[in-house]
């Protein structure tokens, strides 16, 4: 095809569902396919469960700090509220960074309309994927605009000449 996008794997996973085969016709936002990493839930599950536990640990801080009247005591119970706080920003930022992987580096979107060239075929569910910069995933290609290219002998390549002449 002349005017073809190649869709590649972003971060490794196990393709877990495949929305497309060859020649289907897609439109662009269409998802693709999604694939599945046990390592990067299992880390995204760690970072939800130290932000909620940082969350609470906070709280009671908080409710400790405000029990206190002002002196070193209290002083003492913001600085390690304050500390507790930033642990639990911490994982929120770590939480929404797995997220973004498993939402959208674990998910292949058409970034066009068009017709899916080469892509995988239903055996390959649940094969591992590994980010291979010279191995698309799928090819959405332009419809309506392909270009053949064939190998020919010196012969028919010459009838084919006196064809077009024609």
């Amino acid at each position: 095809p002349e005017s073809s996008v190649k869709m590649f794997v972003r971060y490794p996973g196990k393709l877990e569902k495949l929305n497309v085969r060859t020649g289907q016709r897609v439109e662009q936002g269409e998802e693709l396919a999604v694939f599945r990493n046990i390592e990067v839930e299992r880390k995204r599950g760690e970072a939800a469960t130290n932000e909620r536990s940082h969350q609470e640990e906070a709280r009671a801080d908080e409710t400790y700090r405000d029990s206190l009247s002002a002196g070193p005591g209290r002083d003492a119970a913001q600085t390690e509220m304050n500390r507790v706080s930033a642990a639990r920003d911490s994982a929120a930022v770590e939480k929404k960074s797995y997220d973004k992987v498993l939402h959208e580096d674990l998910v292949l979107i058409a970034p066009r309309s068009g017709i899916v060239g080469q892509a995988p075929g239903i055996d390959d569910v649940g094969k591992l994927y590994e980010v291979n910069p010279d191995q698309p995933f799928c090819t959405i290609d332009e419809p309506r605009k392909l270009r053949v290219c064939l190998p020919l002998v010196t012969t028919e390549f010459n009838r084919l000449m006196d064809n077009l002449e024609d």
